[in-house]
């Protein structure tokens, strides 16, 4: 366990709600600045066109983070093409770990903020270009 889960705790939320954690692929709308590709209202860059991370909010149920999911992603100018690996955080040791086993930092960051509320939060992004054509 990460010396950064030392003394974290879950910030509360209201009666009903959860934190869930979903891994989720966002492919870009083209032209449209989307800020999972880095993009500022003036510069997109279109050679990203896939974009991978882990997304927290918090939710009543599975279903509602799906559909919470999609909205909050095409809001951002993007499409949720999937979400997967939808889990529970009861505590946060069960945030995901990024390839090397260690915690999301980005995730443990936002988590660690005393004044985090229902807001949805997430984690260090994979970008992906599209594959030249031969």
């Amino acid at each position: 366990m990460s010396k950064g889960y030392h003394g974290a705790k879950l910030p509360e939320l209201g009666k009903g709600q959860d934190w869930y954690c979903a891994l989720v692929e966002v492919v870009r709308m083209p032209g449209t600045p989307c800020p999972f590709f880095g993009d500022d209202e003036e510069a997109v860059d279109e050679d990203a066109v896939l974009a991978v991370l882990w997304i927290c909010l918090s939710a009543n149920s599975l279903a509602e983070v799906e559909v919470q999911l999609s909205e909050h992603v095409a809001e951002c100018g993007g499409v949720a093409s999937s979400i997967e690996d939808i889990k529970l955080i009861a505590a946060p040791s069960d945030l995901p770990l990024d390839e090397d086993g260690a915690p999301d930092e980005g995730l443990l960051e936002a988590f660690s903020d005393p004044e985090l509320g229902d807001e949805i939060v997430w984690g260090e992004i994979y970008l992906f270009g599209e594959e030249p054509e031969s």
